[in-house]
């Protein structure tokens, strides 16, 4: 794995830690937080249809 892909990786994890405390903080349910997750992952395939 080069430096790029592990400080990609990092964030990436960091987004889905800070999603999980943001979603215990405003009490989402599972499924709210799974919809989230699903537009977001929406969005970037839409905008980066490479990756």
């Amino acid at each position: 794995m080069n430096i790029r892909t592990g400080e990609l990786l990092k964030r990436v994890i960091l987004l889905e830690k800070y999603v999980e405390k943001l979603s215990e903080a405003v009490n989402l349910s599972e499924t709210d937080i799974n919809k989230i997750k699903q537009d977001a992952d929406n969005e970037v395939r839409v905008k980066y249809p490479d990756i």
